[in-house]
């Protein structure tokens, strides 16, 4: 990995297994991001920290989340994508890697996003899909649920049309602040659609393709956009004037997470975020 100035002058580099995507973030609080990078914790000049303990050497982190995940006051670090003895596992450790809970629950646990999907159950909860079997013949992939405790809260019959899902957090759709999660590409006939923390489906969407989430009028409220190499589809919920500019004219400041851009998305969840989710406000 190699870490630049806003003039592109290298600082740093580091040789490791970075993961699908690295997420900085200042877990000390002394104004400098650290990096998690994969299964390893750097310094803001680059020292390796600490590393996730009991993985596979060989495996690699699909995607990390940061939050206050159990309401101690401090940032907690959930892991999608480590392999251990049982299979595909999810992890939470404290920002000093000591473990706080593993579930082993699921086939092959890849893509978790973090948020207050359940108003009604403590602290935060961990979406997530596992992929249940990449074979050709039973391709089959599941959404998943997971308390601040680590257990199951439930988990989606399989889906029986292919093991490629994608899955995005969306957290105003409603108006109310409330934390969903669309999934798509999930193979054959069935279309993207928006589920709430006890996988209900609130909303499905005609058209497939990529997905990015985004307030694009300045309103408060995200709308879906699906998109492929010939047009953009964009959803909201109600009326929505994509002609009214938020900035002016003006550049926007860009959400942290688009600093990369994949299906293993890795993010964080402030305490002010944490708020309104749990509020609706």
């Amino acid at each position: 990995m190699w870490t630049f100035d806003n003039e592109f002058k290298p600082l740093w580099t580091y040789r490791g297994n970075p993961g699908h995507y690295p997420w900085p973030y200042d877990f000390n609080g002394d104004g400098k991001e650290e990096f998690m990078c994969g299964f390893d914790l750097l310094a803001a000049d680059g020292t390796k920290v600490w590393s996730l303990q009991n993985v596979a050497g060989n495996e690699h982190a699909d995607c990390l989340q940061i939050g206050d995940v159990n309401g101690d006051g401090q940032p907690e670090i959930i892991f999608g994508g480590p392999t251990d003895a049982r299979g595909g596992v999810t992890i939470a450790t404290d920002r000093n890697g000591k473990e706080i809970w593993r579930n082993a629950d699921m086939k092959e646990s890849q893509q978790v996003v973090l948020g207050k999907f359940r108003k009604d159950l403590p602290g935060l909860q961990v979406f997530g899909l596992d992929r249940v079997d990449r074979g050709r013949v039973t391709p089959r992939d599941a959404l998943f649920l997971i308390g601040s405790d680590g257990k199951t809260i439930w988990k989606e019959t399989a889906n029986t049309n292919g093991w490629g899902t994608a899955i995005h957090k969306v957290i105003n759709w409603d108006g109310k602040h409330t934390a969903m999660v669309l999934a798509h590409k999930r193979g054959r006939a069935i279309m993207p659609k928006l589920y709430d923390g006890k996988g209900k489906v609130i909303s499905t969407f005609p058209t497939e393709g990529n997905a990015m989430i985004s307030d694009l009028t300045g309103e408060g409220r995200e709308q879906i956009v699906m998109f492929d190499q010939a047009k953009a589809h964009v959803y909201a919920n109600g009326p929505c004037n994509l002609s009214k500019s938020p900035s002016a004219g003006k550049p926007v400041p860009q959400p942290k997470a688009l600093y990369n851009f994949t299906r293993y998305g890795s993010g964080e969840i402030t305490a002010a975020e944490i708020k309104a989710e749990s509020s609706g406000k």
